[in-house]
């Protein structure tokens, strides 16, 4: 069992690493928020391993709560950013000229 735990430890500090590399390797915020996504699975395997660790208890259950919202929140968060670097960048919320061809299909 502790071999497992110690892997998914692993695992997720890896991740992190990685994800963290990625996030200051990217050239615009666009870009950074391709990194973020991978985080979550760095979650579910930081809860796996506490589960694994003290069986299911109230600390655990409130580990999968945290995946759980994180999931649902993680999307929304990720629009909001991308949406706020859009209006800084461009100074507002409008359709460019370049995109109207596709806002038209």
């Amino acid at each position: 069992m502790s071999i497992a735990i110690d892997s998914l430890l692993a695992f997720t500090v890896a991740l992190e690493l990685l994800c963290t590399l990625g996030v200051l390797a990217a050239d615009t915020p666009f870009d950074r928020l391709h990194y973020l996504a991978p985080l979550l699975l760095g979650l579910f395997a930081l809860a796996m391993a506490l589960t694994l660790a003290k069986g299911f208890s109230p600390l655990t259950l409130k580990a999968w709560a945290v995946c759980v919202l994180a999931v649902i929140s993680g999307p929304i968060v990720a629009h909001a950013a991308a949406r706020a670097a859009r209006v800084r960048q461009f100074a507002g919320w409008h359709v460019l000229e370049s995109e109207k061809a596709e806002a038209q299909l």
